[in-house]
C-alpha cells in the first residue's frame, strides 16, 4: 500500500526555493480573455448602413457582402466570398426572401413569423424549426421552440457594427447562410412582416 501523498505537496517545495507555485492544469488559468465556443462574424463597413456592408468571418476573411444598389433600392443581394449571389431580399410592401438552394422565394413574414406574444421569431431551415429570442443583451437562436435548448447563435448590436456569434453546430447543420440572412432581416430596422 502506498502512503497518502497530498497532490499539492510539490508547491511547498517550490515555495521553499523562492518560486511561486504553478496552478496551470490544476485550476483554470486566468488569461484575461474569455474563452468561447463561438465563431464570430462581424457585419462591418456600413455604407452607410447594414444594407451595404461586409460580413467578416472568424479569421478576418470576407465571407459575405450585402449589397443594395442605390439606383435600385428595392433589392438587397447577399454575395458569398466567390462573388456568387446566395440570397435575395425584395423590399416590397410585404418583403420577399430567397436563399439559393435553401429557401424558395416567400414572404419574409411567413419565413420569420413573429410569435403571438411578439417576443420571438421562428424560422425553418432544411426541415428544422429554429427560434430567435432576446436574452439579456443579445438575440439568441435556438433549435426548436424552447429557449431551454442550447443556444446556436447570438446577435449583438454595437455602434456601426453587428456581431453574429455561431456555434460549430451552425456549420455542421449547413445553415450559416440562413442564419446570416435572418440576422440581416431581424436587425435591418425595416418592417419585415
Amino acid at each position: 500500500m502506498f502512503p497518502y501523498a497530498h497532490p499539492f505537496d510539490s508547491w511547498r517545495e517550490d515555495a521553499t526555493q523562492g518560486q511561486a507555485p504553478s496552478v496551470f492544469g490544476a485550476l483554470p488559468y486566468p488569461s484575461g480573455f474569455p474563452t468561447s465556443d463561438y465563431f464570430t462574424y462581424q457585419f462591418t463597413e456600413f455604407q452607410p448602413d447594414i444594407f451595404n456592408c461586409t460580413v467578416v468571418g472568424p479569421q478576418l476573411q470576407i465571407c459575405y457582402k450585402v449589397l443594395t444598389d442605390e439606383h435600385n433600392p428595392g433589392y438587397t443581394v447577399l454575395k458569398d466570398d466567390k462573388d456568387k449571389n446566395t440570397a435575395l431580399i425584395e423590399w416590397q410592401t410585404r418583403p420577399l426572401v430567397e436563399i439559393r438552394s435553401v429557401l424558395p422565394k416567400r414572404p419574409v413574414g411567413d419565413w420569420l413569423p413573429l410569435s403571438a406574444a411578439k417576443i420571438s421569431r421562428t424560422m425553418e431551415l432544411k426541415g428544422t424549426t429554429y427560434t430567435w429570442a432576446p436574452q439579456d443583451k443579445s438575440v439568441n437562436l435556438y433549435s426548436g421552440s424552447h429557449a431551454t435548448i442550447a443556444c446556436l447563435a447570438k446577435i449583438f448590436r454595437g455602434q456601426n457594427q453587428l456581431t453574429l456569434e455561431i456555434t460549430p453546430n451552425v456549420l455542421e447543420l449547413d445553415i450559416l447562410e440562413g442564419v446570416v440572412v435572418s440576422t440581416l432581416l431581424i436587425q435591418c430596422g425595416r418592417n419585415i412582416d
